[in-house]
């Protein structure tokens, strides 16, 4: 049967609307392909990059190194140290955008921190003025080693990515890295290689964060509580018995740390005792004064067993007054020894409490100078306007006393200087 023209028409129409349909489609198509190569391509020079600084960074920082074992003038040998710290950053950021995870690199990451935290802190030692003594040169000459051995793995790595025996790893699918050739070599796999290979970071005494001091107070703790005894921790925190207290929950991966729950209180306990109280609850009108608020923090602090603790900060929010004390010992101010508590402004009950930052036990410290030699080392241009005696903590975790200069400056600032008790040098200035 022949179609009449009216179908003819509509037939045409439809072949018409079809045909526009798949070329729109097609030309979407195409515009979809070629953003998605653009962000591959984009992707694999970001990728790239970050392989690119990671080696040129950890290569300036061998040779870095190199030269501090050499330098014989002060002013070289604090310049070689701030270069190796910078390098070392530059490093760590740069390896962290790589397009894979990077947190197993424990022991190459663990080096890199040391080796930057080690050369900023003889940047400000004695060290850099007046010529490293043997066993700084020592550890320099150590940490020398292992970047040159890091360096020359880094640059192979390097070399075999440009020519093509080892692929990059793919963003888009960081864990299984689909569309890669199973049996080409990736960076991630090669630089998990060397990690194995790489030996772990090396106890070094000396006054930084990863130094021996350090490190030993971060892994040795206090002695090991039963289950028992944090559960009993926790509901005297909490105000209640062992019976109407539960556990909540373990901490993943950090060991002999619980949350119990008690009522709307949760109370966090490791094998130092209570790190952490918190409530859930809101405060009707405020009917407490800052003053009975410090008392009842106060006495809160003394029916726990925290003795001799001074109130340094205070501030009313959100119904609350927030409180930091800090320990004290033979007059002595601990300003990095202390604990945070938020009392309810409604009916005085205490609903935070923070110990993070407290360690109980003494500070043993030396005071060498007088409080007037330590004036006389205020600089001009200053108005001291109050002098006490602190305790201050070093990033290697060492106690040190200060005298603490409060001071105004001509424009009205204020100013603390902190003059070192045994040496007379300032040791910080905040402003």
């Amino acid at each position: 049967m022949t179609p009449t023209p009216k179908k003819r028409k509509a037939a045409i129409v439809l072949g018409t609307y079809a045909l526009a349909l798949i070329a729109v489609l097609g030309i979407f198509s195409y515009i979809s392909g070629s953003r998605l190569s653009r962000c591959r391509l984009a992707a694999r020079y970001s990728a790239q990059e970050a392989l690119e600084e990671t080696v040129t960074a950890v290569s300036h920082m061998s040779a870095a190194l190199k030269k501090s074992v050499y330098a014989t003038d002060a002013g070289m040998r604090a310049k070689i140290c701030a270069q190796v710290y910078a390098d070392a950053l530059a490093a760590e950021a740069a390896m962290s955008t790589l397009p894979f995870a990077t947190q197993e690199l424990e022991r190459i990451s663990g080096y890199l921190n040391q080796a930057g935290d080690y050369a900023y802190t003889l940047c400000a030692s004695a060290g850099a003025e007046e010529g490293f003594t043997d066993e700084e040169t020592e550890n320099l000459t150590r940490l020398s080693s292992l970047a040159a051995s890091l360096a020359q793995s880094l640059t192979e790595l390097q070399r075999g990515y440009h020519n093509g025996g080892i692929e990059m790893d793919s963003g888009e699918t960081r864990l299984q890295n689909i569309g890669l050739d199973p049996s080409a070599g990736r960076v991630s796999t090669e630089l998990l290689r060397y990690e194995s290979e790489f030996p772990r970071r090396a106890s070094m005494d000396y006054d930084g964060r990863y130094g021996a001091a350090a490190q030993q107070e971060e892994s040795a703790g206090a002695k090991k509580l039963s289950d028992a005894e944090k559960l009993a921790m926790a509901a005297g925190f909490a105000g209640v018995s062992p019976a109407q207290i539960r556990l909540a929950y373990d901490y993943e991966g950090t060991d002999g740390v619980k949350c119990y729950a008690a009522g709307d209180a949760l109370v966090v306990v490791d094998d130092g005792g209570v790190k952490s109280m918190g409530r859930s609850r809101l405060v009707s009108e405020e009917r407490i004064t800052d003053e009975r608020a410090q008392q009842l923090a106060h006495d809160f602090l003394e029916s726990h067993g925290y003795k001799d603790m001074t109130l340094i900060d205070a501030e009313r929010a959100g119904g609350m007054a927030r409180m930091k004390f800090a320990s004290t010992q033979d007059g002595a101010l601990c300003l990095d020894n202390f604990v945070t508590l938020s009392v309810a402004l409604d009916d005085g009950a205490v609903c935070a409490f923070n110990a993070e930052s407290y360690s109980a036990g003494r500070c043993d410290v030396t005071w060498s100078i007088t409080e007037t030699e330590a004036m006389s080392g205020a600089p001009e241009g200053l108005e001291i306007t109050d002098v006490r005696r602190v305790i201050v903590r070093t990033e290697g975790r060492r106690n040190v006393g200060c005298y603490e200069l409060l001071c105004t400056a001509p424009d009205g600032a204020e100013v603390a200087i902190y003059v070192d008790a045994v040496t007379g040098l300032q040791n910080e200035i905040v402003v």
